[in-house]
């Protein structure tokens, strides 16, 4: 059992004046405590974050965030080049998706993983897929 953690998920959670800053919290508890199994991130989610987190709070922040993923029990997948390849795929055939987004849908259904931790709704519409957000 695993759960993918979006970086939405991760922002609220390093910025108290976030709107999901306690559902964060509250979510957090609950997948470092194993409840959703292995907690997994993606090389372009830690990209988005760090970036995110550099750009709108400080580089500081976005330093100690990078080193807490890099050395706890997330774990870390590559976007390789078969998975990229199927991101765009499903880019050019649900609008509503950021490829980022394509990414972590890719990597869901070819590990998969039936838990992602997100406050993005339009998860909500892809088959297979638990939406975790509290």
């Amino acid at each position: 059992m695993a759960i993918l953690i979006d970086a939405n998920v991760l922002y609220a959670y390093t910025n108290a004046k976030d709107a999901h800053y306690k559902e964060s919290i509250d979510l957090m508890k609950k997948i470092i405590g194993g409840l959703y199994g292995i907690p997994i991130i993606t090389d372009y989610l830690f990209d988005e974050i760090v970036s995110v987190v550099s750009r709108k709070n400080t580089r500081g922040k976005a330093k100690i965030l990078g080193e807490y993923l890099l050395t706890s029990q997330f774990r870390f997948v590559r976007i390789n080049t078969e998975l990229f390849k199927q991101s765009w795929n499903i880019f050019t055939t649900h609008e509503r998706f950021s490829f980022t987004d394509c990414t972590n849908i890719a990597v869901l259904q070819t590990f998969k993983i039936e838990y992602i931790a997100t406050f993005d709704k339009e998860f909500k519409t892809v088959k297979g897929i638990r939406v975790i957000n509290q």
